[in-house]
């Protein structure tokens, strides 16, 4: 087998033995089993007049499971929709149910969006023991009989009494008209508002009723909305109907020139209400006007919503190209409580009926914890938990229409946590607190707060601050003090003084300021990948908690309200100068509840007191370096395969090495390791990063990373100097078949290394050359200054032996230098012999610069002029000349000689004829040795035909008593 062929099998094995031992690797301590999944049915209105709905479930369960999926999944398997469409219709909800359970694939159900079709169903499921996670409001009475029922939110009738509440006692309406469908749904929201009502000695004026499903329906809603016209006293509007016929209520109400204030439960601040709107006839550029200043309830509104929230909208938006909604975000929250569950304990292998069997017990068992006190689940809707008969805790929060847009509104009716130290009946009094739904709750003022990045500078990743200018305002009511502010992460504190800008309108302040100042980086907590950091701010009031202030996000005024997320706003800005090397990976602003020390203030210290909560803004941005980074594009749990490939490879290119100094296995081992030993870094380098960033503190992570940087300059000065040995210093010694002193073999890799010593100090350790420079400087030269005449001898006897303008025996002539034969040639000198055999020893430094011909490379041409008398013919002497030169043998073996004749010229005051005479020879040594004879066979030709000799002027050629016979 020929050594390409062999080299080829070689690498094939390379990639064998990896891809085996990736396998282990992969199946062992990953224990991967991508051909399976875990199936969720996803149940809900995918076609109909609720189609919007439908969609919205979709999108929100498919985002989560595409994400879900590329992670990695849980121990291997991933999420596996099954999406049914059951056209919110009785039947269709019927058969759907029947079909899950009779397939026996699902882990569990979520959806069905009516209450009265998840009622319809439950108890399939219940006897099926298929857990079932609603995304809208689930009837009390439903959930209650049924144990794996789960509400992802608040009930319609504790939504119904809420907002019955906060209209009569927040926006103070006391005339009110109810317009409600005859479904189980309107008719419940409407009984439960009305009695709220009445509880306060406060009457509903007038409510109207329509059926939904009658074939007279426009004209039924056309007549409703031209009675409220004709009447003067129909106060506000509460709509207790589908988000289909809302559209329709609110469309025809606005066009009907009413301007009645509206009010409506969360079905309104859905997609589902506002493309339905849309769609309706009108002109599209009065749309936002019939929304505007409309009242919702809602079980999510995204500006007051946290980072995990944020992340889910911006994705969201990117996937899909729009805003989500509570729907979305409830469908996507529904899975992420089903993997939770999964998580709680390890599924067994077995047959697919025993693991869904699992599966099914595993998230019961989650779910039904979370009934529990103290135990919640933080997902992308909030914070969830259950009540005993599993409906949801989470509270309700109104929304306000501005266009098309819904935003928190600025009074929100805030719970007491539990040990939340108050005199309740005191803060009724000031109309600080509310008695709603069976809890005291406060009426939060909520101040709509805004962030600007505009510029970042001063970035230092080692010391983890930067210095960030920002714009910041406030819009809110009352008396806040927005100057109150603690900024969490700030170097050094912060006092907001005369604000740049301050208006009020009506009974709205607004207050704009522009800081510039010192943050700490990577201030969240929480582990980041190695070569990640946060950048950003956190703020909150020092003295109001969550009961008196709400933060919100001001999205509207941040213009994010128009698809266009932090991040795309940041990046097209360049709020980070691209001077600095960083980019912006992610970016998000959000609200969340903090929880902090009561540091022993009175009010919070006692038996059944809790720390206080309050609300806090977080601007956060993930930055990276502006460089090429591994993983970019690699996965990290891959990075475990890379290094097998890579140690694979290495102990192959150490095996070569060892059985063979070929030179063909040489530079193959070479390319081996020019090729493993940076995948080789590049694995270990960067699961090491992974570990430390896990487990360690910045402080050795730090450390660990200069270890890997430097490294790369360690593994490139490695190769670099192996690279030398094989393919300049050992090919010279062959060559030359001298041995390459140690002190040459040693400088060159001295200053391989030195080279990698400075990139390490300027790259690594961003420290500035000039000192090192310059003492290195001083110290070469005073090294350089002794040595640099061996060291000029040496590098000239490399370029001598790597260029060879002549060898050992060879004649030649270096300058004014007699000719001389090469003796020898050392790394030093070279030594000559004269042909008077003195022995000469000139410096390889000088031999280098001199001009030097080597009689031994060609062959040499001997010449001889000959003057001979005018009055001789020219052709007689040179047909004499030819043939002694034919007639000897010797002369013609290395070429034929030759005769030449010059002409006439001017010797001692007499014209003579000259000829010349060319001889071949292989040997400049031998080329004297055959002038005698040749010389001594003119004469004796000249003589027998009586040619005298004329010397040429100034030379005498041949011997004197030649000479004298002549003449």
């Amino acid at each position: 087998m020929s050594k390409r062929n062999l080299l080829i099998l070689i690498l094939a094995i390379i990639i064998a033995i990896s891809a085996i031992g990736s396998f282990i690797a992969r199946t062992i301590f990953f224990a991967e089993k991508l051909d399976q999944s875990i199936t969720v049915s996803l149940v809900g209105p995918m076609s109909g007049e609720e189609a919007q709905t439908g969609l919205s479930m979709r999108r929100g369960a498919e985002l989560f499971a595409e994400q879900f999926n590329q992670s990695g999944g849980l121990n291997g398997k991933g999420i596996k929709l099954d999406i049914r469409d059951d056209a919110n219709s009785a039947e269709e909800t019927s058969k759907i149910a029947q079909q899950i359970v009779a397939e026996q694939k699902a882990s569990a159900v979520v959806g069905h969006w009516r209450q009265d079709l998840q009622g319809a169903v439950a108890g399939l499921y219940e006897a099926d023991q298929l857990p079932f996670i609603t995304v809208s409001a689930s009837d009390s009475a439903t959930l209650k009989n049924n144990a794996r029922m789960f509400g992802a939110q608040y009930g319609l009738v504790q939504e119904s009494k809420f907002l019955a509440n906060y209209t009569r006692n927040v926006l103070g309406k006391k005339i009110v008209t109810i317009i409600h469908d005859d479904s189980s749904y309107g008719t419940t929201a409407q009984s439960n508002f009305e009695q709220v009502y009445l509880r306060f000695g406060t009457k509903i004026r007038y409510i109207h009723s329509f059926e939904a499903q009658s074939e007279d329906l426009d004209q039924r809603l056309t007549a409703i909305v031209t009675e409220l016209k004709s009447k003067k006293d129909a106060g506000t509007l509460f709509l207790a109907t589908r988000a289909p016929m809302a559209a329709k209520l609110v469309n025809l109400i606005r066009r009907a020139g009413i301007r009645s204030q509206i009010v409506g439960l969360n079905v309104m601040a859905s997609q589902t209400f506002l493309k339905g709107l849309n769609e309706l006839p009108g002109d599209p550029a009065l749309k936002p006007k019939y929304t505007d200043g409309i009242i919702a309830t809602s079980p999510l509104l995204f500006d007051t919503a946290s980072q995990q929230t944020q992340e889910f909208k911006n994705n969201y938006i990117k996937r899909y190209g729009e805003q989500p909604d509570w729907i979305a975000a409830n469908a996507y929250e529904a899975l992420q409580l089903i993997v939770a569950g999964l998580k709680e304990k390890t599924v067994s292998e077995g047959t697919e009926d025993e693991e869904v069997g699992v599966s099914r017990q595993n998230i019961q068992e989650y779910l039904s914890n979370l009934k529990k006190p103290g135990k919640e689940f933080t997902g992308v809707a909030g914070i969830t938990s259950f009540k005993p008969s599993g409906e949801s805790l989470k509270p309700i929060q109104i929304g306000v229409f501005n266009g098309q847009d819904i935003v928190a509104a600025m009074t929100q009716l805030q719970p007491l946590s539990d040990g939340s130290p108050s005199n309740y009946f005191d803060e009724i009094k000031k109309g600080r607190m509310l008695y709603v739904n069976d809890k005291f709750m406060y009426k939060t003022n909520v101040v709509y707060t805004g962030l600007q990045l505009e510029n970042i500078s001063d970035l230092d990743t080692t010391k983890r601050v930067a210095n960030i200018e920002f714009a910041l305002w406030f819009r809110y009511r009352g008396d806040f003090k927005p100057e109150e502010v603690i900024f969490q992460n700030a170097v050094e504190p912060i006092v907001l003084t005369e604000p740049e800008e301050a208006f009020k309108d009506g009974d709205i302040s607004f207050k704009l300021y522009r800081i510039k100042a010192l943050f700490n980086l990577d201030f969240l907590g929480g582990k980041q990948r190695y070569g990640y950091h946060t950048i950003g701010l956190s703020f909150m009031h020092k003295n109001l908690d969550r009961n008196n202030l709400l933060y919100v996000v001001d999205i509207l005024g941040m213009d994010l309200n128009k698809g266009e997320t932090l991040l795309s706003k940041i990046q097209n800005s360049s709020v980070i100068s691209p001077t600095l090397g960083w980019g912006v990976k992610k970016a998000s602003v959000s609200q969340e509840l903090f929880t902090t020390s009561a540091l022993g203030k009175p009010i919070y210290v006692g038996f059944g007191s809790l720390d206080p909560e309050y609300s806090r803004i977080t601007l956060e941005a993930l930055i990276q370096e502006d460089k090429l980074h591994a993983t970019d594009f690699i996965p990290a749990e891959y990075f475990i395969y890379i290094g097998i490939f890579g140690f694979v490879g290495v102990l192959f290119a150490w095996g070569i090495d060892r059985k063979t100094k070929d030179f063909f296995w040489a530079t193959s081992s070479w390319v081996l390791r020019c090729i493993f030993w940076p995948v080789s870094m590049l694995a270990v380098g960067n699961i090491a990063l992974d570990l430390s960033v896990s487990y360690l503190s910045y402080h050795y992570t730090n450390m660990i990373s200069q270890g890997y940087d430097m490294m790369w300059w360690i593994i490139g000065a490695s190769l670099g100097s192996i690279a030398l040995e094989r393919f300049l210093w050992s090919p010279l010694e062959k060559r030359t078949e001298k041995k390459i002193p140690d002190v040459i073999r040693l400088f060159a890799s001295t200053a391989i290394y030195l080279l990698a010593i400075f990139g390490i100090v300027a790259f690594v350790f961003g420290e500035t050359l000039t000192s090192l420079l310059a003492t290195g400087g001083l110290f070469t030269m005073i090294i350089g200054l002794a040595v640099q005449s061996n060291i000029a001898n040496v590098f000239s006897g490399i370029v001598v032996n790597i260029e060879r303008p002549f060898t050992v025996g060879d004649w030649i002539k270096i300058d004014s230098l007699d000719d001389t034969e090469v003796l020898d040639i050392t790394w030093r000198t070279t030594r000559l012999r004269t042909m008077a055999g003195l022995m000469i020893s000139l410096p390889n430094a000088k031999v280098a610069e001199a001009t030097t011909i080597n009689y031994a490379r060609n062959n040499i041409r001997r010449d001889i002029e000959i003057n001979v008398s005018t009055e001789i013919l020219p052709e007689k002497v040179c047909s004499i000349l030819q043939e002694i030169l034919d007639n000897d043998e010797e002369l013609n073996r290395v070429a034929a000689p030759f005769v030449a004749y010059k002409g006439v010229n001017m010797v001692y005051g007499q014209n003579v004829n000259t000829f010349k005479l060319g001889v071949w020879r292989d040997e400049y040594g031998t080329s004297f040795a055959i002038m005698g004879p040749l010389w001594h066979k003119i004469w004796e030709t000249f003589k027998a035909n009586d040619i005298p000799f004329i010397p040429p002027e100034g030379e005498r050629v041949i011997p004197k008593q030649y000479l004298e016979q002549v003449s």
